[in-house]
């Protein structure tokens, strides 16, 4: 679900990989044409939060464009660093972002996320918290699109299951070896049966005896 998606972005930020890390958060631009990008939440050492929505447009336009492109930003002095020199006062200074690395995560070649760490100082990035930081960002977000995956196909099932149930006629689903494992109120009503005493039998249990056969035929040609 939605909430066990923020759940691992709250497990993942409390992790701390980094132990030079002040602030670290998961970034997830809800709409790049909109010109926003959301934190549902953060860690921070001092415990000062930058969770909430923001404009991406708010920040270096040169760094923005290094992670529309699918690559990492190092940022070692970003009061310093020229691309991000002029905003220093205004943006990287009042949020004590001195220095930082900057995941993006994609999806179809486009830019939806970001794995942000920060130091309230300048900082020498090593290319091993570097690359630590780029392979927590790929699995992190490899759990959240299979987490959507899976609502999306919750969600589907559960429509399904809700067609199913007010159908007006009976519906009834086996495994390969004939043992119900869906029926309606409208095929308990045909059968005489209860939903849980269906889910109890094959159907071969219930099927008049001159048709086992066929149906058994029926079942075989499926596996």
């Amino acid at each position: 679900t939605i909430e066990e998606i923020r759940r691992l972005d709250r497990i993942f930020i409390a992790g701390r990989p980094v132990s030079a890390a002040a602030r670290r958060q998961l970034e997830a631009p809800a709409d790049l044409a909109a010109d926003l990008e959301t934190v549902h939440s953060d860690f921070a050492r001092d415990g000062a939060s930058v969770a909430g929505v923001h404009r991406i447009s708010e920040y270096s336009q040169p760094m923005g464009e290094i992670m529309k492109a699918g690559k990492t930003v190092v940022n070692r002095d970003s009061e310093r660093d020229p691309r991000t020199a002029e905003l220093f006062d205004k943006v990287y200074g009042p949020s004590r972002e001195l220095s930082y690395v900057a995941v993006p995560m994609l999806r179809g070649g486009e830019w939806v996320a970001s794995l942000w760490c920060s130091h309230d100082r300048p900082r020498d990035w090593t290319d091993r918290e570097v690359a630590l930081l780029e392979n927590i960002a790929e699995r992190t977000w490899s759990a959240v699109e299979s987490l959507r995956a899976f609502e999306k196909i919750s969600d589907s099932e559960e429509r399904y299951r809700g067609i199913v149930d007010q159908s007006v006629a009976g519906f009834a689903e086996t495994d390969l070896s004939g043992r119900f494992t869906t029926v309606n109120g409208r095929f308990c009503e045909i059968t005489g049966y209860g939903r849980e005493e269906l889910l109890d039998l094959t159907l071969f249990e219930i099927t008049y005896p001159e048709d086992i056969v066929e149906n058994k035929v029926k079942l075989d040609a499926l596996l």
